[in-house]
């Protein structure tokens, strides 16, 4: 895919993601998420994503250090399911997440061989309960916010889905290149050039069919790739910083205009 696996030092989980399935993929940093992460991973599941996530490193000594209930820092996990069970009079959320190493797995509540399950009923601890030691476990969705940094959901394009149960996005892509003299306005720190770089009109015309809360609205991801970078690598020539702003157009405007930067970007 680019060149050698060589290529793939110091990549991210995003990025693999990206650039094997052609997927659009969004980030979250569990220290801060949503308080509605929980609804968007179901969701996610439902569309047929892949999501991975992971435990943030503070030195090169903690790469694939293993935790006190042995979870492997600096390491990618799949999350494979998320289910709510009864248990002990509550609902409790439930992750499940999958080692690639088939093995190393949670020890904490939940965990395969946990007395947790015990207050479960029956029909639903048979059809949640995995193999001992192949590398899936379930935990609570508490304890994965506390033990885990970082999730990164691929939204995966029409063409990738085969199953008709799942519900799947639609997409657009654009290309396009920043010229010097012509389409390069820097960033919003230059308000009198900002207008000349690149503009694409999004309108939105479905709400979505499984809103959470009240709230009409309509989801929507925009990503910003760097195609064939990492075969520049070599050259010297590493990723380029770059962005992009949305703002909320008036009805009445149907062509590029000049934006003057008012802090109203979304």
């Amino acid at each position: 895919l680019n060149g050698c696996y060589e290529a793939l030092s110091g990549g991210s989980t995003s990025e693999g993601f990206e650039d094997f399935t052609g997927g659009v993929t969004e980030m979250y940093d569990l220290r801060k998420s949503p308080h509605d992460l929980y609804q968007i991973i179901e969701k996610a599941l439902q569309r047929g994503s892949l999501m991975g996530c992971s435990i943030d490193i503070t030195s090169q000594f903690d790469m694939e250090a293993v935790t006190f209930k042995k979870l492997v820092k600096g390491h990618a996990y799949s999350l494979t399911g998320a289910r709510e069970v009864r248990a002990r009079g509550g609902l409790v959320k439930l992750v499940r997440l999958r080692n690639p190493w088939g093995e190393v797995e949670w020890t904490g509540a939940w965990s395969d061989r946990s007395s947790e399950w015990n207050s479960v009923d029956s029909s639903d601890c048979s059809s949640m309960r995995i193999k001992l030691e192949d590398g899936e476990f379930w935990m609570s969705f508490g304890d994965f916010l506390r033990e885990f940094n970082r999730l990164e959901i691929c939204n995966l394009t029409p063409d990738t889905l085969k199953s008709e149960t799942i519900c799947n996005w639609s997409t657009s892509l654009y290309e396009g290149s920043w010229r010097r003299g012509s389409t390069a306005g820097g960033c919003r720190n230059y308000p009198a050039t900002f207008w000349i770089n690149p503009q694409f009109k999004i309108e939105l015309k479905e709400e979505d069919d499984d809103r959470v809360g009240m709230e009409p609205g309509c989801s929507f991801l925009v990503a910003l790739m760097q195609k064939d970078r990492r075969k520049l690598r070599t050259a010297g020539r590493d990723m380029e910083t770059i962005g992009f702003a949305i703002y909320e157009v008036p009805p009445e405007v149907s062509h590029p205009v000049c934006l003057w930067i008012t802090g109203q970007s979304r």
